[in-house]
């Protein structure tokens, strides 16, 4: 999961086109009493631009930057996140710097336990399970680097020339997409321990936007309407959506994309794109896992709305 701490607000998901992909490129032959079987878990008077969904060992979360609510339907009052503790960076990261201390929220205690101390602010913290890691800037035109937090101290693992335009961490290893000079850019991988950064090859175009990682790395490629899996090691990329708008997009036992004709399923193993939901208008976050799939939404009234689906019955082929 990789959260912004801060920055600008978050444009709209790209969109290389206004048109759904055509019949002839998704199974549309899901029932529909299957596809219309949506749930509104939450309505807030919030801009969908900026709030992230999150899965908290097993309970899925929406996370503003005031608020941790709760989308499992079990009654949950929201947990307020409202310590002073919590300022500095903001955005809508469970984990948060401020006054040279990161702090990570705990709802099971509703308070803010401190990491480690960190003198400089992050420009992006990405956290999974226990781990930690962020990107830091260095001296002007001095590049980047990339930190984790080993115990309670923080630890360089990689130093980079390029910028970083996404990264993720899956257990003791960050993934991460670096620009490279020349409209080209590379994945890299390092694992906490810091062992030192592996690379893939350089690819050319538009560095993607978000990276997603189970067993292997997946990515969208704007430009050319392609899906892309890489194993973990960065020595084998195959092409598995092609012809089809997935962004944003998540990854569990299929890949689920959000375009304007709706939200879409791939199999992990490439194959025909088919329709789950009908055009949910614009899209700004989604949460999978092996049987339920979340998105968060622009509200058709204004603010954002919260809706799920079962998945229970929509596996696609892998």
């Amino acid at each position: 999961m990789a959260l912004a701490c801060g920055g600008p607000t978050k444009p709209p998901p790209e969109s290389e086109s206004n048109q759904p992909i055509s019949p002839a490129k998704a199974d549309d032959s899901v029932p529909r009493s299957h596809v219309s079987q949506t749930r509104t878990r939450l309505r807030l008077d919030v801009s969908p631009y900026g709030p992230s969904l999150v899965l908290l060992g097993s309970r899925p979360a929406l996370v503003t930057a005031d608020a941790l609510h709760w989308l499992d339907g079990d009654g949950s009052l929201p947990v307020p996140l409202t310590s002073g503790e919590q300022g500095g960076m903001g955005g809508t990261s469970l984990t948060r710097w401020s006054a040279g201390v990161l702090r990570r929220f705990d709802p099971a205690r509703a308070g803010w336990a401190v990491l480690g101390r960190m003198p400089r602010a992050p420009r992006l913290v990405v956290d999974a399970g226990d781990g930690v890691a962020w990107l830091r800037q260095n001296e002007p035109n001095a590049g980047v680097s990339l930190w984790a937090l080993v115990g309670s101290e923080p630890r360089r693992v990689a130093a980079v020339s390029g910028d970083i335009g996404a990264m993720t961490l899956r257990d003791d290893r960050l993934f991460f997409v670096e620009e490279l000079p020349g409209s080209s850019w590379r994945l890299g991988v390092v694992a906490t321990s810091g062992d030192g950064p592996r690379y893939a090859e350089p690819v050319r175009g538009r560095t993607p936007a978000m990276l997603a990682v189970t067993s292997d790395v997946f990515y969208y490629d704007g430009p050319t309407l392609s899906v892309y899996r890489v194993s973990t090691d960065l020595k084998r990329t195959e092409q598995v959506g092609k012809d089809v708008i997935c962004s944003p997009f998540a990854v569990a036992a299929s890949i689920y994309c959000s375009q304007p004709g709706g939200l879409l399923e791939l199999p992990l193993a490439g194959g025909p794109a088919r329709v789950l939901v009908p055009s949910q208008g614009t899209v700004t976050a989604m949460l999978a896992t092996d049987s339920q799939l979340f998105w968060l939404r622009e509200a058709p009234r204004g603010g954002l709305a919260v809706e799920s689906m079962s998945l229970s019955r929509s596996a696609a082929p892998r």
